[in-house]
This record gives C-alpha cells, structure tokens and sequence, in this order.
C-alpha cells in the first residue's frame, strides 16, 4: 500500500525539481535587459580606451580583479583596449555583483487514502492512481530555495558633457544547484556582452554549455 500524502507531496516536489533543474544540468540561462546610446560614437573612433572604477575595498581584492579580467576579455574583441597607466582613459567602466538567496512558494495537492488502493495523486502521463473512497485533496505548500546572482556593468565616455552611462547591461541567473558567485561570474559576463550593444531597453534569454566539471 502507497500512503497517498507522501507519495503525492514528494512527487509534487519532484515535479517542480524537474522544472527548474530541466535543460538547466548542462546550460545556465541568464536574462540580460540594456539600455544603450551608443549610437552617439562615432564608428571609425579607434581605440577606445577604457579604464576600470574601483572603490578602495575593490581595488585591493583578488577576486575582484579576476572578474575584472573576465570583463576585460569580453571587451577586447569588441573593439575597446584598456588604457595605459599613463594615459587618460576614453571610457570608464565601472560594474557590481550581487548575490541574494531567493524562494517561491508551491502548492501540491495530496489525497490521501484510507487503508484501501493507491491515491488519486499526480502520477505520470496524466494518469492517476485509484482511490476507492475519493478522497478530498489537500493542499500542502512548499518552499523552493535558490539563489540569484546579479551582474550590472555601466560604460562612461568621458568626452561626453553629462554624467549617464552610454550603455548599461544587467544579467542574472538563478541557481538551484547552489553556485557560488565566482562559478556563475563566467556565464554572466559573456551573456551580457553577446550581440554588444544590443537592443535598447530589451531583454532577452541567453543559453549558455555549462563547462565540464562546474
């Protein structure tokens, strides 16, 4: 005899398990929303140097200059060079990350069973199992932790008379796996920058390969 509560609540788990964890095994998606104004540069303007904003605390952080290097790496082929110790930059770039721990919660519904057949809970290809006394379902609500990283980079020229970014990406992921910060750094930065600049005040889903071994 199957107990109708438990088999339904943990299969109703299961199934929102398999939702978010679906395709997610080995591809991370992030969603990437910009606002840019890169228009106003002219298109022969070569190079475009550029230098980093760091506050005091970033400036001595390893990890820190790691993501700044990943950064780095993303914008070389799109056309900007960082600029030498002793000349004035083109551009700045100044970015955040952000980790926050994040849930939604589920409602199930379990019916449970008597002494007598299976319940009438969820059960593959739509098919239920058979309960003789047609239990009443009761809701049972679960909570689905993750976590969700942020990256947000802004882009100044400094050649221009106002102080707004000419161009501003934000990407996040969410991860049900557990990634840390610096594991989920990678995915982020090379889906903010895909289709550089991008579509003014869009956002779009990038799918990424998970690298082997993450």
């Amino acid at each position: 005899m199957v107990s109708g509560i438990g088999f339904s609540r943990h299969f109703g788990f299961l199934l929102v398990c398999v939702a978010l964890l679906s395709g997610c095994a080995n591809n991370v998606r992030s969603n990437v929303t910009v606002y840019q104004r890169m228009e106003n540069l002219s298109a022969k303007e070569v190079p475009r140097t550029y230098a980093f904003v760091r506050g005091p605390e970033q400036a001595k952080s390893l990890e820190w200059s790691q993501y700044e290097d990943m950064i780095a790496q993303e914008l070389g082929p799109l056309g900007f060079s960082s600029a030498k110790p002793t000349e004035k930059p083109r551009f700045n770039v100044e970015f955040h990350v952000r980790s926050s721990d994040q849930k939604y919660s589920v409602t199930d519904y379990a019916y449970p069973t008597f002494g007598v057949g299976l319940s009438r809970g969820y059960g593959f290809n739509g098919r239920y199992g058979y309960d003789p006394f047609f239990s009443t379902p009761i809701p049972v609500q679960r909570n689905v932790e993750y976590v969700r990283h942020e990256l947000k980079v802004s882009i100044f020229d400094n050649e221009m008379k106002d102080s707004k970014a000419i161009w501003e990406g934000k990407a996040l992921t969410d991860s049900v796996r557990g990634e840390s910060l610096s594991e989920a750094m990678p995915y982020l930065v090379r889906s903010l920058f895909s289709g550089f600049p991008g579509e003014n005040g869009k956002t779009k889903t990038v799918t990424l390969p998970r690298n082997k071994g993450q």
